[in-house]
């Protein structure tokens, strides 16, 4: 079986091999709230919470999983939240304080990945990345997205290859 992700206008990175590593044990929402933490630039634990119908714990408890797993690194994060106890939803009543942003990375090991303007930067300013971008479509049999395109550059670029 062949799947091929149909792309719009963003693209959301996953730690693969951290992920499928702990797969199993994960819960449904320690995937959602990991897919939903990376596809947002500046995330709060309230946005997330908002976006998935779950407490502000549940989503620290959910990033501290992946945090424990060598997936992400989070700064911003206040208490440890108990994982294995229900979190309390929220008063609506209680004043809500300002939550700080929670900053989420992935852990890169020093490899640069670039942004969809930086794709198109770089293939506008060096003019022997358009045909090696040309090259992967045709032996792949399809057109790279900006993301794919962005770790050709890398292994070009970078670590050149």
């Amino acid at each position: 079986m062949k799947i091929n992700p149909k792309y719009k206008d963003r693209i959301i990175t996953l730690p693969g091999a951290q992920v499928l590593d702990n797969i199993k044990e994960a819960t449904e929402r320690d995937l959602k709230v990991l897919i939903y933490a990376l596809s947002e630039p500046d995330p709060t634990a309230e946005m997330i919470a908002g976006a998935l119908g779950i407490t502000k714990d549940d989503v620290k408890a959910s990033l501290l999983f992946w945090k424990e797993r060598g997936a992400i690194s989070v700064t911003g994060l206040r208490a440890a939240p108990d994982r294995k106890a229900p979190a309390k939803a929220e008063s609506k009543t209680e004043k809500t304080k300002e939550e700080p942003k929670i900053q989420l990375e992935l852990i890169s090991y020093g490899i640069p990945t670039y942004t969809n303007q930086e794709v198109k930067i770089k293939l506008e300013k060096n003019k022997e990345l358009r045909p090696l971008i040309d090259d992967c479509n045709d032996i792949l049999g399809r057109i790279l997205n900006y993301h794919e395109s962005g770790v050709i550059i890398v292994l070009y670029d970078y670590l050149k290859l």
